[in-house]
């Protein structure tokens, strides 16, 4: 008897990271938290870059499944389906920037740049690179000091650029429509403009954050299928506590909601139609991690993080995800840092095929 519930499942091994940064405040925020001062301008930046194996780089579901989303039965049957998982190295890469204008000792200007790529080793699997460009531009409000940290109210403008292909995750074949058979790989990139808001409290025992965002998503249009349009709101806490010396506790929770302008959703047996719901996806993520320093120069983490998808049309593509990692960092002087991790995730999609 088929089951509908199947899984996808993966591991990710940094083989090595290196960061390197020159700022007011430290270069990397894994090491050691953020102190600066209300007082400082000027150019901070940080970048890093690595070698990771990756383990199922398509994401492939873990069990064979019969495909039931065609509308009409073939003759011979429905098709079961034998995913072929693929792994291979990839090469991370990270950089970011912001410039601050100290306006007074309780205000700043602040523009940003960040950028994250992930870059497959192997061109056999370039069709899975992928890569963000984000800028931003905002004002920075001071409302208390105490020694070197501070509480502050960020508000700004961001603009941004993601670039991510539509792969059969099966195969890892570019997507292409049902009917004419036109690529229609590209209708995951998006361009993103939008408003966030950021308010930190770092000055007392135990520090959190509130933050919120709201975005406008335009995809590429393929021109033979419904665009993925949508608007991206996200809002959430995160607060850390030390709880002995040389060791934290942090938790956050986040909540975020894709409301797509055409895409449809899918009905319980896969198949997409016209005249299924508009689709909106609404995630809650829960994670919680501990930081021990090892020696003054060498910081563990053990990171958990719990996410949940609700499909609000109809239900098909919810899912629970659990991930688990493993972080080793070395400070090597003020400006270069060396990392290890691991990491192991699954996916359970209760109401999918695959």
């Amino acid at each position: 008897m088929h089951s509908k519930k199947n899984a996808v499942r993966g591991t990710r091994w940094f083989v090595f990271v290196v960061m390197i940064g020159m700022s007011m405040a430290g270069f990397s925020k894994e090491l050691t938290d953020s102190k600066e001062t209300s007082m400082q301008s000027g150019l901070a930046w940080d970048a890093s870059v690595g070698l990771e194996y990756d383990d199922n780089i398509y994401r492939a579901p873990a069990n064979p499944y019969t495909d039931y989303s065609d509308k009409t039965p073939p003759v011979s049957g429905y098709v079961t389906i034998a995913p072929e998982v693929q792994s291979g190295l990839l090469v991370p890469g990270k950089l970011s920037a912001a410039y601050k204008n100290a306006l007074n000792d309780k205000n700043q200007l602040i523009g940003a740049y960040s950028f994250r790529g992930d870059i497959y080793v192997d061109s056999t699997y370039s069709n899975a690179n992928l890569y963000d460009h984000e800028a931003r531009i905002g004002a920075q409000h001071v409302f208390k000091v105490n020694k070197n940290r501070l509480d502050t109210f960020y508000a700004g403008a961001l603009l941004g650029k993601h670039h991510q292909l539509y792969l059969d995750r099966d195969t890892g074949d570019e997507q292409r429509s049902s009917g004419t058979q036109t690529d229609i790989s590209e209708k995951y990139i998006y361009a993103n403009s939008g408003i966030e808001a950021v308010y930190k409290n770092t000055t007392s025992p135990l520090q959190f954050e509130l933050f919120g965002s709201y975005e406008n998503r335009d995809h590429d249009d393929p021109g033979v299928v419904r665009q993925y349009d949508n608007t991206y709101l996200t809002f959430g806490a995160k607060a850390n506590y030390g709880t002995a010396k040389g060791r934290k506790l942090y938790l956050g929770y986040e909540r975020s909601s894709y409301d797509y302008d055409e895409r449809r959703s899918r009905n319980a047996l896969g198949v997409l139609s016209g005249a299924n719901p508009v689709l909106k996806y609404v995630y809650d993520v829960f994670s919680a991690s501990i930081r021990q320093h090892l020696t003054g120069a060498v910081v563990a983490y053990i990171d958990y993080e719990l996410k949940l998808r609700a499909d609000e049309a109809l239900g098909y593509n919810n899912y629970d995800k659990n991930l688990f990692k493993l972080r080793l960092l070395y400070a090597y002087g003020k400006q270069v840092s060396f990392k290890l991790s691991a990491s192991y995730w699954e996916r359970d999609y209760p109401n999918a095929f695959a």
